[in-house]
């Protein structure tokens, strides 16, 4: 687990003309209550790992045309904050992280953000109503000691 903050667009920042606003997940509305949120998730047959004050953790969740092991939503006290999906491999393979950059840049135009440096990809698009999605690639060892490759993406509000 890596810290977090929620990113900011630049002051000078606009959005891309009739980009789409982003303002659920998984058909939640961001703000949602986490109880509500969890009686969704049941009624639509999404396998729950567990959750807790502030997360849901899921399994086996499709979400951009992908299959993604692992998701995660998180809660604040204005409800559902961010979402987080995660796919690993035990090799290289931007593949993913490639393919959806091309997809959000279309979408959003070019990333107010972008890191490409010692083997980390990582690019932020922010929507009209300041909703983002940020995309990420890297290595890093997994609880299990073995050395991973996790593309991650994060839908925010």
């Amino acid at each position: 687990m890596r810290p977090w903050s929620r990113p900011v667009p630049p002051p000078s920042w606009r959005p891309r003309p009739a980009a789409p606003v982003i303002a659920s997940i998984l058909g939640i509305t961001f703000g949602t209550a986490i109880n509500m949120s969890l009686d969704y998730l049941i009624n639509r047959g999404y396998t729950i790992d567990g959750y807790g004050n502030d997360a849901v953790y899921l399994r086996d969740v499709n979400e951009m045309s992908y299959y993604w092991p692992d998701a995660t939503l998180y809660y604040g006290a204005g409800g559902l904050a961010r979402s987080e999906f995660l796919y690993s491999t035990s090799y290289p393979d931007p593949m993913r992280y490639n393919s959806l950059y091309t997809r959000f840049n279309r979408t959003y135009g070019p990333p107010i953000n972008i890191v490409r440096t010692g083997g980390v990809l990582s690019a932020t698009w922010f929507a009209p109503n300041r909703g983002y999605v940020t995309i990420d690639y890297r290595s890093q060892y997994s609880l299990g000691g073995d050395l991973r490759y996790f593309t991650t993406l994060t839908f925010g509000l």
